[in-house]
């Protein structure tokens, strides 16, 4: 690697490249070339076969007047993992954007049919930096608006409820009952692998058969242990009644408790201080329709900083170094100005929207202001970043310019952290393979060092909405400034880029391009890429 060029290429190649596409004479060709040079210059060429004792000498006539220097052979060229799945993925006619909240957007890249590439967008819970929060696989689908949740109203049989808002029991045929007003609902339950099965009927008729036990519920319907799962849409819009009989053991999931004893959770606020809808029963859908994505499995992960993160303090100031943009709860970047466009319309209303609406592309353009918490009147650094997502995936180009001297005790660009629930192989793009299952919190050195340019992450063999034929890719733009080649203050031991495995959550390659390095006012640092999401048949069965 030439560490000033970021190029793959022999160390020799300067030798030839003095000489490419020159012609010599035979004299210049013998004095250069010896007893070799003046066989190929009388117009023979020595021809090296191996015997036993070493190499021997056999003489094959070629006739040339002049003579070229010796090329070395091309490097390979590197595989480009956004390309390769954009070359193997449907081009969509559109993108579909959504306001989700206040500087939050969703936008939806359709890659086969419904599915789409999922990415979320939002600022940090307490500093104004707006960035890349997730990625998913979701199916774009026409549903109801919901209006609001209800609890159960009545129950027989023998319940637990002094653990609100879960209650459960384990009493086959033990019921709850409901009513709501509207088309339809889902039913909002606690799920663990002790879980058993509920069976619905609304207005008497049979309506739905439900387990609770995680292993049977999909895991994109899960967050933080409460799944969401749908039980009837379309009914006539007015009042409904709805009575769920507990049945007991999922045949098809045997409760890790012993048999008999599966619980048939359900989501209750009655007895509970917080009656938002995320802790209630049922959330109910109306008469409105709307188009919106129905997230079938993470992939990239959220939250995780991706774009950058740099830890920092004023250099001989004493405080502690904190981390640009916020990390645990910190505040450290703050807007000078933020702009979101869907194509050319810039986002005012940040109320959010019922439904997705087609786009050509997104933008968000930011111009913000790092600074210490223990010195805020004083910034520490001045960042540009701006953000696209169209049909070719989602590019980020950031600039960091400091204003005071900085020690940067670790800092890193373009990272790239995916779910642990999807990722199985890691590959680089000069053919490296790594294992991204471990979940120790272990760190694997990439033996390609600062090489690659482009990444990817594959699931395993197996899924049922097309984890195995989906691949996640990351290329990095410039990557002598995004890894910043031959400058000091990087890494000092181990590999420059590292997977770490952080726990079950997650799997992350880090480029450690910072490592208690001291900027002077008026240095940069600039990073980019692009991040894409899509197909790739038999992925896991090309790098698994």
């Amino acid at each position: 690697m030439d560490q000033q060029t970021g190029t793959n290429r022999p160390e020799s190649a300067g030798k030839y490249e003095a000489g490419r596409g020159k012609r010599l004479t035979r004299r210049k060709l013998l004095a250069s070339m010896g007893m070799a040079g003046a066989a190929l210059a009388c117009g023979t060429a020595i021809r090296q076969t191996m015997g036993d004792a070493g190499p021997v000498g056999s003489m094959t006539t070629v006739s040339a007047a002049t003579y070229s220097t010796p090329q070395p052979a091309p490097a390979y060229p590197e595989v480009d993992f956004v390309k390769l799945l954009r070359d193997h993925n449907e081009t969509a006619p559109a993108l579909y954007a959504q306001v989700t909240g206040n500087r939050s957007v969703d936008v939806l890249i359709p890659f086969k049919g419904k599915r789409s590439a999922h990415y979320s967008f939002a600022k940090d819970p307490n500093d104004d930096f707006i960035k890349l929060m997730g990625g998913s696989v979701s199916s774009i689908e026409t549903d109801y608006i919901s209006t609001g949740a209800v609890d159960y109203a009545s129950k027989t049989g023998t319940w637990v409820t002094g653990f609100p808002p879960n209650d459960y029991t384990i009493q086959v045929g033990a019921t709850f009952t409901l009513t709501f007003v509207g088309t339809g609902f889902d039913f909002q339950h606690y799920t663990d692998n002790r879980g058993g099965v509920w069976e619905f009927s609304v207005d008497g008729a049979a309506a739905a058969t439900i387990s609770t036990h995680v292993d049977a519920v999909s895991p994109a319907r899960i967050v933080s242990n409460v799944a969401l799962q749908p039980v009837v849409r379309g009914l006539a819009n007015g009042s409904h009644t709805v009575v769920a009989t507990f049945k007991g053991d999922d045949p098809a999931h045997a409760p890790s408790s012993g048999t008999g004893t599966s619980r048939g959770w359900v989501r209750n606020a009655a007895n509970y201080a917080n009656k938002d809808d995320k802790y209630r029963t049922a959330i109910v859908y109306g008469p409105t329709q709307s188009t919106r994505p129905i997230k079938l499995f993470e992939a990239l992960h959220a939250w995780s900083n991706k774009e950058f993160a740099l830890n920092v303090t004023p250099t001989g100031s004493g405080y502690p170094a904190q981390w640009l943009p916020e990390h645990v709860n910190v505040a450290t970047v703050f807007a000078v100005s933020q702009h979101v466009y869907f194509d050319d319309t810039e986002i005012t209303n940040w109320t959010p929207e019922a439904t997705i609406r087609p786009v050509q592309s997104v933008k968000i353009v930011q111009q913000l202001i790092g600074r210490h918490p223990n010195d805020p009147a004083n910034p520490v650094a001045e960042i540009y970043c701006v953000h696209t997502v169209n049909a070719g995936g989602v590019s980020v180009k950031a600039k960091i310019k400091w204003l005071r001297a900085v020690t940067i005790s670790a800092g890193y660009g373009m990272m790239f952290p995916v779910a642990g629930s999807f990722a199985s192989k890691f590959v680089t793009s000069l053919g490296g393979t790594y294992d991204a299952t471990a979940t120790n919190g272990s760190a694997t050195d990439l033996t390609e060092n600062d090489r690659s340019a482009s990444y990817a992450y594959v699931h395993g063999h197996t899924g049922t909405n097309g984890e195995p034929d989906t691949v996640v890719a990351m290329t990095v733009h410039d990557i002598a400034k995004t890894f910043r080649y031959g400058l000091p203050g990087r890494r000092s031991t181990g590999s420059i880029v590292w997977l770490q495995h952080r726990d079950a959550t997650m799997q992350k390659v880090y480029p450690h391009v910072f490592d208690r390095h001291d900027a002077a006012a008026g240095d940069t640092y600039e990073c980019g890429g692009t991040y894409f999401i899509g197909e790739l048949p038999l992925a896991s069965r090309f790098y698994g």
